[in-house]
């Protein structure tokens, strides 16, 4: 009985173990959750602006972890008051939980909230955990996930009888025991059967009660009387049951009880019988030759009969004085015998417990009569002798699969007492406190020198090392027969090559083992040095150092050459022994897309960078080095911010916390230092990329735009000026205009037209006046006076009197005419009209 109460305990631990292993599998679900920092920094946009595209790729997220785990059913977010945020379930999204059980124990800690029967009739659980990030709690995620792997758990009746069953249930509103599965019994008994949680004489009310012990005198929900051991299993806060019903447990105790009154019956009669056999056929004759019968006794001890008796008992005694002769003969013989069998069984069985294979033999009878020490160890356990359909049972004995016990029929030892022999059959046992292990045995039966049978022996190897060996060399091969990158073996003696996966040969265009014997030379591409000589420099390095890694100019057998990145490494093969194993993958296009991003780059002309969002440049382009007159080390070796102007520091930090968030930046403009100590205006373009915590940027140098601005600004504070001293000018003008009406009432009118203008362009400090008179045609302008003409124009020159002429449009207006626009002071032209 002890034993079956250690079996139950010892099975009680271990389905919880499994429960929990389980439970912690769900809970690492959750947390590749609760640890994504890119959708919990989503969320923090989101709670910040409300933006419709967050929560889309929020959701899509969810959607993305759904698919990727299939027991997930359903994942939604949620915020502190209980909004639905995103979910699998859109019909979820916008609902408020605030008061819901759920939500409150997810805010605490990643928990499994409650055990239901989900929509599909199958178990189902809801986990919840809080959603924090930088120490502040942004909400929760909860996920419905599939528990019917509990199912395959509880359902497993293993060693546990006909009647022994796993029993779970949680607590319901009430406290009562809600069963969570079907029992052995019940069927229908997941979320349909409760028991009172005052019924103190019912195991699952125990197990509730966080009793985890083994309990003799207890019924279980039926009301039969059971031996079971409870456990309690604190993360889900679910009772457990291992059980058996006690009709069963003792079963064997009476039928055991019964057999033995039997046999004892059935031995009396059966020595009683014997001894009437015996009295009639024997004792008789002893009467009459007792005499006779003590000297053949006495013979024994190789005494002779003496008896002279011409008589038949005379010639009887001779005839037992020759048998006593040959007893004592015989008898010798099989003393020797019997000590040369007993030295070589001694020898026998030291050979056999010196063999690391299980030995194990039976005779005719299936009596097992022989094993080894092999055999125990195997098995932990004392031999024994049982009948077959005991041994599996006894001996934990399966099938290969580890899980279906086998069936006396299925055993090698019982088939090769039949007359089947077994070679390499694998088969496993699986010891109750050890690890199972896997065996191969081959079995054959025994015959004696005419072919009787008279037994079977098995021989067991143990292969579970060789099988995981195996396994792994398969998966091994079919890693290398599938993977996408090339992988060679050269014999480090020769650098030829010994072994190729099926990509390296597609990768080179060769078929299948053209390769095999070539010097590895004959695919690298020739440079500035030799194949051969290229080969050389990577080997001697190998030798030195045991690994290379690099790019390698390659060709394929039809000549076209290509980039390689190679990653070789020194290792002891079991067949080809020291060779270079190298793994090369196709970097063409990745080649091609740097040449054209180094050109894009290096040519550019505008000034890009690529920065990390902790405000380090970590590539500039030659442009900016230029520009700033620093070195690409000098520009990447320091925070950029220390570039940039005093005064143009803290706005330029606040933008960049803002890039940080995901938010791009456009014509945002500062000031950085060159080398020279001068500064340039830049205006920049900031495009962040998050999931890889860097940004990208563009700039172009607005200084010179910038001075001509400062110019224009310049420009327009000396039009103003020159506005004020054109308002002087008109005065002046005014003036001019009265002097020549009064002068053109004189007698000489060319000399005081002459002076005029001499007047006129000393007043104004202007190099240029004229006097021009509009001819009777109306057309022209004749030039009368003036100063800064060319010599001899004066008197001869004329000018068209078109709408263009701001002097024809004078003369021919008949009043005075105010000019409002008039270029710079320094290029003003001045023509008196009349």
């Amino acid at each position: 009985m002890k034993d079956v109460e250690n079996s139950l305990t010892m099975m009680a631990k271990i389905q919880a173990f499994r429960i929990n292993l389980l439970f912690d599998g769900y809970i690492d679900n959750m947390k590749m959750i609760e640890n994504r920092t890119s959708t919990k920094k989503r969320l923090v946009q989101y709670l910040e602006t409300k933006n419709d595209v967050l929560r889309t790729q929020i959701t899509e997220t969810l959607f993305a972890i759904k698919n990727s785990v299939p027991s997930f059913h359903k994942i939604s977010v949620f915020d502190l008051s209980g909004n639905v945020i995103a979910s699998t379930d859109k019909a979820e999204i916008g609902k408020n939980y605030n008061k819901d059980f759920f939500l409150v124990k997810g805010f605490k800690g990643c928990n499994i909230v409650d055990v239901f029967l989900g929509e599909d009739g199958n178990l189902d659980l809801n986990f919840s955990c809080p959603l924090i990030l930088d120490g502040r709690q942004l909400g929760s995620v909860s996920a419905i996930m599939d528990g019917s792997r509990i199912l395959e758990i509880t359902n497993d009746f293993t060693n546990l009888g006909k009647t022994g069953e796993t029993v779970l249930a949680k607590r319901d509103s009430n406290g009562d025991a809600l069963f969570i599965t079907p029992t052995r019994h019940d069927k229908e008994a997941a979320f349909k059967r409760r028991v009172l949680h005052t019924d103190d004489k019912l195991l699952i009310t125990q197990a509730l009660q966080k009793n985890s012990s083994m309990f003799r005198e207890f019924f279980d929900y039926r009301g039969v009387a059971v031996l079971g051991a409870t456990y309690y299993l604190y993360k889900m806060d679910l009772g457990l049951v291992i059980k058996i019903d006690k009709s069963e447990f003792l079963e064997p105790l009476f039928r055991i009880k019964k057999l033995m009154i039997l046999s004892y019956i059935i031995l009396l009669t059966m020595i009683t019988l014997i001894l009437v056999i015996i009295v009639d056929r024997i004792v008789k004759p002893l009467r009459k030759l007792k005499d006779m019968t003590i000297k053949i006794s006495e013979g024994l001890n190789y005494r002779t009969v003496e008896i002279n008796a011409k008589d038949e008992i005379g010639a009887l005694s001779k005839y037992f004085n020759h048998m006593t002769e040959n007893l004592h003969s015989t008898r010798m013989t099989l003393f020797n015998t019997i000590n040369e069998l007993q030295t070589n069984n001694i020898f026998l069985l030291a050979v056999l417990d010196c063999i690391q294979d299980g030995i194990v033999a039976c005779d005719h009878n299936s009596n097992l009569k022989l094993f080894n020490k092999a055999f125990e160890e195997f098995h932990g356990l004392p031999a024994k002798t049982l009948p077959p359909e005991k041994w599996a049972d006894y001996y934990n004995l399966y099938h290969a699969d580890g899980k279906t016990k086998m069936s006396m029929d299925a055993l090698p030892l019982y088939k090769a007492l039949n007359g089947e022999g077994l070679t390499n059959y694998e088969m496993v046992i699986a010891p109750k406190d050890r690890p199972s292990f896997i065996i191969l045995v081959n079995s054959r039966p025994l015959t004696d020198h005419d072919g009787n049978r008279i037994g079977a022996i098995a021989s067991m190897h143990n292969i579970t090392e060789e099988k995981k060996l195996s396994d792994e060399l398969k998966l091994q091969s079919e890693i290398m027969t599938n993977l996408n990158e090339g992988v060679v073996l050269v014999s480090t003696a020769d650098g030829n090559i010994v072994y190729c996966n099926p990509a390296y040969n597609r990768m080179f265009d060769y078929d299948t083992d053209e390769l095999i014997g070539k010097n590895i030379s004959i695919v690298h591409a020739p440079t500035e040095k030799k194949p051969n000589e290229a080969a050389t420099e990577i080997q001697e390095f190998l030798r030195q150092h045991n690994c290379w890694t690099g790019e390698m100019l390659n060709i394929k057998k039809t000549g076209k050459t290509f980039w390689c990145y190679v990653t070789i490494s020194t290792f002891t093969h079991n067949k080809y022994g020291e060779v270079w194993i190298g793994v090369n993958t196709d970097i063409t296009e990745r080649k091609k897309a740097e040449d054209n991003f180094r050109r894009f780059f290096e040519l550019s002309s505008g000034l890009l960078v690529i920065a990390t969002v902790d405000g380090y440049f970590k590539l500039t382009s030659p442009s900016m080095q230029k520009a700033l007159g620093y070195t690409a080390l000098e520009l990447t070796s320091k925070p950029f911010v220390e570039f940039i102007h005093p005064d143009d520091r803290e706005i330029t930090l606040k933008e960049i916390a803002n890039v940080a968030k995901g938010i791009p930046l456009l014509n945002f403009e500062n000031r950085y230092r060159c080398k020279n100590g001068t500064y340039r205006h830049l205006s920049w373009l900031v495009q962040p990329v998050l999931e890889d915590e860097i940004v990208f940027a563009t700039a172009h140098d607005i200084t010179q735009m910038k001075a001509l601005e400062q110019t224009l600004i310049d420009t327009n504070i000396k039009l103003s000026a020159t506005v004020k001293e054109l308002s002087i000018f008109d005065r002046q003008h005014e003036l001019i205009a009265k002097f020549g009406l009064r002068a053109l009432s004189g007698d000489d009118l060319q000399i005081l037209m002459d002076r005029a203008v001499l007047k006129v362009t000393e007043a104004l400090d202007v190099g240029y006046c004229q006097v021009l008179q509009l001819l009777p045609d109306g057309d022209k302008l004749l030039l009368v006076s003036g100063v800064g003409w060319k010599e001899g124009l004066v008197g001869r020159a004329t000018v068209s009197a078109d709408i263009n002429s701001q002097a024809g449009f004078v003369l021919k207006s008949k009043i005075p005419v105010r000019l409002l626009t008039c270029p710079l002071k320094h290029v003003l032209r001045l023509s008196l009209c009349f």
